[in-house]
Formats: structure tokens, sequence, C-alpha cells
């Protein structure tokens, strides 16, 4: 037998948001969580389901909206997997009971308050599925497949579903990992000509916001966390609603206050910064309750926050 004696035990569960098997939500893959963090296991990294189309990555903003409008590819896998029970223009709230940004924030939150009321000292993982669930593009030709018995050869994905899969679940989770490292990111493919692996080296430096929200009541300022986000130089686009319920875009909005060891200090990636930015809007302007878009510029997807302080 094998000593494992002072290493680390870890483990990764699947998730599944879908209305297509068990119809599970957030809560159940909590309570799962829970379960599982009293095994006393150091490390869970948690699948995050968008590459099998078992989770999106959608905004509150968004759940009304048809799939194929926001993630097309998604739309194409469920129409692959699910061609009896989905439907065209099929919307986010009829396929999903949530979001992968509402699931992590849920385990993240939960973990949090396991480690502050327990003895369980764990981690919690991100767990990027670097595929698609398709075969269009797959890395093996699919001749090959079919010589290759119980071999299971799906689409790669591309790296700007990797950083929106950091954007959506990587606020509240202590690393980020990836599975099925050859060939998920070292092949080509006809659409491919560089792997994943060559591509995230290459756009290393984009910036990618994991999370935004507004300070507080009394303070709401935008604050972004977020990877690869350069300081001062790094500017902002935002769309935010005033009072009279007309929309405003602001280039070139810039921080001023900023903890580049955000994620070391919380217990996070350590390599998550904090800025708090400038106001784009006269407070008094600002409306009570609505929605936000923010973008870093160079980055390739925004995130958008939610509030409300009508009450």
């Amino acid at each position: 037998m094998h000593n494992v004696t002072n290493k680390k035990l870890a483990i990764a569960p699947d998730i599944d948001l879908s209305k297509f098997g068990s119809n599970r939500t957030i809560e159940d893959h909590v309570r799962g969580l829970v379960y599982l963090a009293n095994t006393s296991v150091d490390l869970i990294a948690v699948h995050e389901g968008r590459g099998y189309g078992n989770a999106p990555y959608y905004w509150p903003t968004e759940i009304d909206l048809p799939v194929k409008l926001i993630d097309p590819i998604l739309d194409e896998i469920l129409f692959l997997h699910h061609a009896k029970s989905w439907r065209v223009n099929g919307t986010f709230k009829e396929a999903y009971t949530g979001s992968v940004h509402e699931l992590f924030a849920a385990l993240g939150n939960a973990s949090d308050y396991l480690r502050r009321k327990t003895n369980l000292a764990f981690e919690l993982w991100l767990a990027v599925e670097a595929f698609e669930n398709l075969k269009n593009d797959t890395c093996i030709p699919l001749p090959t497949i079919h010589r290759l018995p119980g071999v299971i050869v799906i689409d790669r994905a591309s790296k700007s579903r990797i950083d929106q899969a950091l954007t959506h679940g990587s606020a509240k989770v202590q690393g980020a990992v990836a599975f099925s490292w050859d060939p998920d990111f070292t092949c080509t493919t006809k659409t491919h000509r560089n792997s994943l692996a060559e591509e995230i080296k290459t756009d290393a430096g984009r910036p990618i916001i994991a999370d935004c929200f507004l300070h507080s009541p009394e303070n709401r300022s935008v604050v972004v966390l977020g990877y690869g986000l350069t300081g001062e130089t790094q500017g902002f686009d935002l769309d935010w609603p005033d009072r009279d319920g007309h929309r405003h875009i602001v280039n070139k909005v810039y921080g001023y206050y900023y903890e580049v060891d955000y994620g070391i200090q919380h217990h996070l990636i350590g390599s998550m910064a904090y800025i708090q930015m400038f106001d784009a809007y006269n407070i008094i302007d600002l409306a009570d309750k609505g929605y936000m878009k923010i973008k870093a510029e160079e980055s390739y997807h925004e995130c958008v926050l939610t509030f409300d302080y009508t009450t």
C-alpha cells in the first residue's frame, strides 16, 4: 500500500443544474458540498458543468433570454444531447435551475461558513471543463475514434471560454484546475491551428473580471475583483442606469483604490486584485434599483451586477 501520511486528499465532484435529468438545485449542491467537507477531505475541486452542458454562464439579467443569444455553443450542445426536450429559442430559465456564477457564489459562502464554524480546513477549487460536448472539430479525427472503442473525444474550448469560466466561477475559490491536459490543451484542429496551451501562454496577460459589486449603500462606487488588471492604467467601460430610466455608457473609467494582494489576504486565488473605481456618475443621478455592466478594456467578457436600494 502507498503511504499517504502527510499527503492531501482531493475529490472532484460533477454538478448538474439542468432540468433534463435530476433537476437538482443550487441548494442541493450546497448540501452535497457539506457532506463532502465532513469527510475531512483536503480539497474539493467542483466541476463547473459548462463543458458538458450541465450548467450555464449567464447573469441575472439574462435568465429569460434565449440561450442561443448569449451562448450559441451551449445551445448547440443542448440540441445535440437533448433534442427531444430542447426547443428553438429556449431560455436559460427553461433549461437550468441556476447559473455557474450563482452556484460558485453559494458554494464559496458555504465553504467560508464551514471553515469559520467548524474545525474543517478544506479548500474549494474551480474545476474548469476545457472542452465543448460537441463533435464538430475534435482533437482526434472521427474516423480514428471509430477504431478506438470506449474513447470519448469532444471539441476543445477556446481561450475566451476559459476566461469566461474564471469570470463566472472563480471569485470565491482558493484555486482553479483543469483535467485532461492531453489532448484538451495540447491538440490542434482544423479550426484551432494552435493548441489551447499555446493560446493561454500567448494571451496570459489579458484582464479578467471575476466579480463586480457596489461598495455599499452609503458608497455606491463600483468595485471589481479580477486577474491581470493593470492597476492605475486599467480602464473600464461602464453601462449604468439613471433615475429617469435611461442608460449611459462611459468609457475609460479608472480606479483610485487598489489592493493587489486581495486574494492572498482573503484566502482566495493569490493573483486576484481589488479595484475601486472613480464614479462615472453623480450619485444623485444613479437609480436606486437596476443593473450595471462593467467590462475591463481588452478583456473578453463583461461582469453584470444588480442592486436594489429601494428598501
